[in-house]
């Protein structure tokens, strides 16, 4: 893991661009069962339908669009592009108060991750330097999510829980 970070410029940035994205979207994943239930005032139902329903449509009506761009524009391109996109998620949550513009919040998500699965799965694959090392390589990217999953989700609820505001949290994560 560390000598491929050191020596490896690309696949060190791209690393570092998916796991600032990734803080983001880990602290808004912790964060959005208890903004619904707690602030929007939905059930677990509810939270389901208008937030991961419209987050999955949204999702896959993007992909082959997506994909077209990425086949223009490159992989780095897409993905840049698609965590710029995804800032507008944490911040239309702030804005949100209603199950309505969870849903729209949601799909705007859904597009913006439909461009990041693009480059979360195929990075490793192009950015590796041989065939032989994209199983290394998408260890390493591997490895590096789960550590990102597991100090960042705690860091949304740490901040909710420390300020009491759900736009605190939603902000760092923008």
């Amino acid at each position: 893991l560390r000598e491929v970070l050191a020596t490896d410029r690309r696949f060190r940035r791209y690393e570092m661009a998916f796991m600032t994205y990734g803080c983001g979207f880990m602290i808004c994943d912790a964060l959005l069962p208890v903004f619904a239930v707690h602030r929007l005032h939905m059930t677990y139902d509810e939270v389901a339908n208008w937030a991961h329903v419209s987050f999955r449509l949204a999702m896959l009506g993007a992909s082959v669009p997506l994909g077209w761009l990425m086949d223009r524009i490159g992989l780095g391109a897409l993905s840049g592009l698609s965590f710029a996109w995804l800032a507008l998620y944490p911040l239309g949550l702030t804005l949100t108060n209603d199950r309505f513009a969870l849903g729209a919040a949601s799909a705007l998500y859904g597009v913006g991750m439909a461009g990041v699965f693009l480059g979360w799965t195929l990075g490793p694959v192009s950015l590796a330097p041989t065939p032989d090392r994209v199983p290394q390589y998408m260890a390493i990217h591997q490895t590096l999510v789960g550590v990102r999953g597991v100090l960042f989700q705690g860091l949304g609820m740490l901040v909710y829980r420390a300020t009491g505001s759900f736009s605190a949290a939603f902000l760092l994560a923008a």
